[in-house]
């Protein structure tokens, strides 16, 4: 089994890494840490061509080993990690959307990172790490002056902190594993499930179904910055010193996902409630 193979939506099975075309929004990439030419050679050119993708590794007896550990150390993303599944590409398939599903949801730090990688605006990290945080965050958004706040965000792109906000929050919800009502979800954000339907509608351009058929909070962080006008087809030629290629991929409706139908019932009763967003900053 080659060292790099992906998962695409509707999770049905692994497959071999696309040629030509980037991957779809909701991707996972696996990578198998059996060595750090692996790790530190097409795993990590996958994720710095495809950030939007969840990386997982699969570890084996040379992953700790410090050359394998140091390649790892190295890597851009959030990691998931799972234990080897000889010859049972299914279970694999199951424990990958698991782990995905079961990382640390992220923190406003993490996705601001993200977004600096993707636009390269690193002046308003500061900012975007407030406003994407669980709740409302410490005390620079909070001090700073409304005008100042709304002025230096729309330098930055159409969203305003409300909008910033909310995408914070789709993001935590992105990132859990759930095929608990609508209602339930909704209530997780702290909102009517309308609302989460106009959110997912208005922030990333698909509906509350087609958000819940993908894993992980890089496609929706991805997703909302291609809507919201911050990746361009004429920006996303641009290799910027921290992004490589910013990649622009047409988001598509999808199936039913398989593999998410065959373990989201066990992994969502210690999913962490996510809070909905304080009022707009306008």
């Amino acid at each position: 089994m080659p060292d790099v193979k992906v998962l695409v939506p509707p999770y049905a099975s692994i497959a071999s890494v696309p040629r030509g075309a980037p991957p779809p929004l909701g991707t996972i990439v696996i990578c198998h840490a059996v060595s750090p030419t692996v790790v530190a050679g097409p795993f990590r050119v996958m994720l710095e061509r495809a950030p939007w993708c969840a990386p997982c590794l699969v570890t084996g007896p040379t992953t700790g080993e410090p050359d394998v550990l140091a390649a790892i150390h190295e890597l851009p993303g959030q990691m998931a990690f799972v234990s080897a599944a000889p010859n049972d590409d299914d279970l694999l398939v199951e424990r990958t959307l698991m782990a995905v599903g079961s990382r640390e949801q992220p923190s406003g730090g993490r996705l601001a990172e993200y977004v600096m990688r993707r636009t390269g605006r690193t002046e308003f990290r500061a900012e975007l790490a407030m406003l994407l945080a669980r709740g409302t965050g410490p005390s620079l958004v909070k001090s700073l002056p409304v005008r100042t706040l709304r002025g230096r965000l729309r330098r930055f792109g159409r969203l305003t902190g409300h909008g910033w906000k909310t995408v914070g929050t789709l993001c935590r919800l992105g990132a859990i594993v759930s095929d608990d009502p609508v209602e339930f979800l909704a209530w997780r954000a702290g909102v009517e499930p309308r609302t989460l339907r106009t959110w997912t509608r208005r922030f990333l351009d698909v509906t509350l179904q087609e958000f819940r058929k993908r894993v992980g909070w890089e496609w929706v962080l991805e997703g909302a910055l291609r809507v919201a006008g911050y990746l361009t087809p004429e920006t996303s030629q641009v290799a910027h010193p921290l992004v490589p290629d910013n990649l622009i991929v047409r988001m598509t409706p999808l199936a039913t996902p398989a593999g998410l139908r065959r373990i989201s019932r066990r992994v969502v009763c210690s999913a962490p409630a996510v809070e909905a967003p304080a009022a707009p900053v306008e």
